[in-house]
């Protein structure tokens, strides 16, 4: 027994709230029944959405650990059917709904969905088998880049920052970044201005679980802190990087109330051998509903992109920029936190239910069909034509002679003629002419 799908891998377009219109998976349920026939009396397939909790309420209770729920029943046949030793084939689809969560392997929690095909034989036996579905969710680039602004009172700095909407867990993405007004004047005279020393980022993956608690840990009679579910929370960086160089200062912007600036540029990336997950947020059940057939766990996965920098002020005697600056001994850091979200690539960015259909008048002709063969009445193929000279005597099949060439035919008299002439001793030669020219030497020294 086996599970062959014949839908590509399952992918959701855009978010759970406005998704495109699900996913139409289609498999095939393969039996193959070796070496006699089986009579089967129920055969059936079932989609099965599981959480499995690393921190549950009760660590020891099975239901705490894992909920599982059904949302799809294919009922093959409920009546007994009798296979003979061959391979038998059960196709079944389903139009998935569009607010499922994506398969997800977190340090907290993990949800999967499988495919669980239950064969109930004639004898008793019951054949299982198991097949996981991934199921991942793509949001569709944007062509606009986000745009953040922070201020830092009582300062006149101000931070910007422009970045992808959607990133990906492979791959990077650019980040432009500029902070502005680090020049102040003084009464005095003097300038007091920033200087950008070190500039560090972070991406960080914020992963929170919700555990409810099951049915029978969920009762009036239950303790209070069993009774209710737990939630757990964990942060890990997945992406780092810090620079000390590569951005532009100017000093002498011509704005009069941000003075001076810092333009940066830098790609950043998400270590792909930290295991990174796409944002993922799953309702989370009540505890009632959890539990053994009830209602599933909570999952929730949100990122942010994390940027420090390190200020240093320093001090100009007057409003010239080639005047030396004095550093103060004075240091302030910047912190700016950033939405981010992760998700798949959405590849084409086109539904199932939004694909064109093939139109068949743009479909090109065919090739030309062969030549129809008629029927030959003439002479018969094997006879030679007119007038074709073999080079020799010779008798046709047919029984007609063939005349050879003159040249040829004087050859050979010539051949004849010089046979007659040699005398009887002689020597026999391969032709003629040797002969006669042996017996003349011999008469000659005689």
């Amino acid at each position: 027994m086996s599970i062959q799908m014949e839908s590509p891998p399952i992918l959701f377009l855009g978010p759970a709230s406005n998704s495109s219109a699900g996913f139409l998976m289609s498999a095939q349920l393969k039996l193959d029944v070796i070496p006699d026939r089986v009579t089967i009396n129920e055969l059936e397939v079932e989609l099965r959405e599981t959480y499995h909790y690393m921190k549950p309420v009760v660590s020891s209770c099975p239901g705490c650990t894992e909920s599982s729920n059904t949302l799809r029943t294919w009922r093959i046949f409920n009546e007994p059917r009798t296979l003979n030793s061959h391979k038998h084939f059960f196709p079944f689809s389903e139009v998935l709904p569009d607010h499922l969560p994506a398969t997800t392997h977190g340090n907290l929690a993990i949800l999967t969905y499988n495919l669980i095909a239950k064969a109930t034989l004639s004898t008793g036996k019951k054949i299982t088998h198991c097949h996981e579905l991934e199921m991942k969710r793509a949001l569709p680039p944007s062509r606009e880049p986000k745009h953040f602004k922070r201020i830092f009172p009582p300062t006149k700095l101000v931070a910007e920052a422009f970045f992808p909407q959607t990133i990906h867990p492979i791959g990077s993405f650019p980040v432009e970044f500029r902070l502005s007004g680090l020049v102040s004047p003084n009464r005095d005279g003097s300038i007091s201005r920033c200087r950008l020393r070190r500039l560090m980022w972070r991406i960080e993956q914020h992963e929170t679980a919700h555990a409810p608690a099951c049915a029978r840990h969920s009762e009036k009679g239950s303790s209070r802190e069993s009774s209710k579910s737990r939630s757990h929370t964990e942060t890990r960086i997945i992406g780092h990087d810090e620079l000390k160089s590569g951005w532009k200062t100017d000093y002498a912007a011509p704005d009069a109330t941000l003075l001076g600036a810092v333009e940066l540029d830098f790609r950043a990336h998400i270590l792909n051998n930290l295991r990174p997950l796409c944002d993922v947020d799953s309702p989370s059940p009540s505890p009632s509903s959890a539990g053994g057939e009830g209602g599933s766990g909570g999952i929730h996965l949100t990122h942010s992109l994390v940027v420090e920098l390190v200020i240093e002020d320093e001090w100009v005697p007057t409003r010239s920029p080639a005047a030396v600056a004095t550093p103060t001994g004075a240091a302030r850091v910047l912190k700016m936190t950033f939405k981010v979200v992760v998700t798949e690539r959405a590849g084409l960015g086109i539904a199932w239910d939004e694909e064109q259909p093939p139109v068949y008048e743009d479909v090109p002709p065919s090739p030309p069909h062969y030549a129809g063969i008629e029927p030959y009445f003439g002479p018969p193929l094997d006879e030679p034509p007119e007038g074709l000279s073999l080079g020799m005597e010779a008798e046709t099949s047919l029984g007609r002679r063939v005349e050879e060439d003159p040249l040829v035919e004087m050859m050979r008299r010539d051949r004849a003629c010089l046979g007659a002439v040699a005398p009887m001793g002689s020597r026999p030669s391969s032709s003629g002419a040797v002969g006669v020219t042996e017996e003349m030497g011999v008469n000659q020294r005689t």
